[in-house]
C-alpha cells in the first residue's frame, strides 16, 4: 500500500510541476508581450509628438504668413482716413433683386447708324 501512495504523491507532484511550468511560461509570454507593446507605443508616441511639433512649427509659420496677407489685403481694401475714398464703388449700380439684369429699354436712337458713330 505504501508503494501505491508514493506513486500517487509522485504523480500529484508531477502535475503540480507541470502546472507551475505552464503558469511560468504563460506569465513570461505575457511579460514579453507587454514589453513589446510598451516599446511600440513609446516609439509611436514619440513619432506622434515629433510630427505634432513639426506641424505646429510649420502651421505657426503658415498662420503668420496668412495673417500677414490678410493685413495687407485689409490695408488695400480700407483706404487711409486722410485719403479721399474711391469713387468707383459708388458708381456701380445696385445688383438686381430678382436675379435678372435691369436695363433701360433700347430705342432706335440708341443704336449706331453708321461707321462714324460707333467707331473709336
Amino acid at each position: 500500500m505504501a508503494a501505491g501512495g508514493k506513486s500517487r504523491d509522485e504523480r500529484v507532484a508531477r502535475e503540480r510541476a507541470r502546472a507551475y511550468q505552464a503558469r511560468r511560461a504563460l506569465h513570461e509570454a505575457s511579460r514579453r508581450r507587454r514589453v513589446r507593446d510598451n516599446t511600440i507605443a513609446a516609439v509611436a508616441g514619440g513619432i506622434l509628438i515629433l510630427l505634432l511639433a513639426a506641424g505646429a512649427a510649420t502651421g505657426a509659420a503658415e498662420v503668420r504668413l496668412l495673417l500677414r496677407r490678410t493685413r495687407r489685403a485689409r490695408a488695400v481694401a480700407q483706404p487711409h482716413p486722410d485719403r479721399e475714398p474711391e469713387r468707383s464703388a459708388a458708381l456701380l449700380p445696385d445688383p438686381p433683386r430678382d436675379g435678372f439684369a435691369q436695363s433701360d429699354p433700347v430705342t432706335r436712337d440708341d443704336a449706331p447708324t453708321g461707321p462714324s458713330e460707333g467707331a473709336y
